[in-house]
């Protein structure tokens, strides 16, 4: 039993640590809260997802 509580204690730090990782410039996202913070996600029309990009940069057309 305490093997498997420590098991199920390891996969939930390692889940919670990956979804808490920002994406870089040029990394695929699906809102801009993927993002770091001084990127926002650029989705081109017609698609689901798009990258992180510097506003300027951005084009979703």
């Amino acid at each position: 039993m305490r093997i498997r509580s420590i098991f199920v204690l390891c996969l939930f730090v390692a889940v919670t640590a990956l979804a808490a990782c920002e994406q870089n410039e040029g990394d695929r996202c699906e809102t801009s809260a993927d993002c770091a913070s001084d990127l926002t996600c650029c989705i081109p029309a017609g698609t689901l997802e798009g990258t992180c990009q510097y506003e300027e940069n951005c084009q979703t057309e």
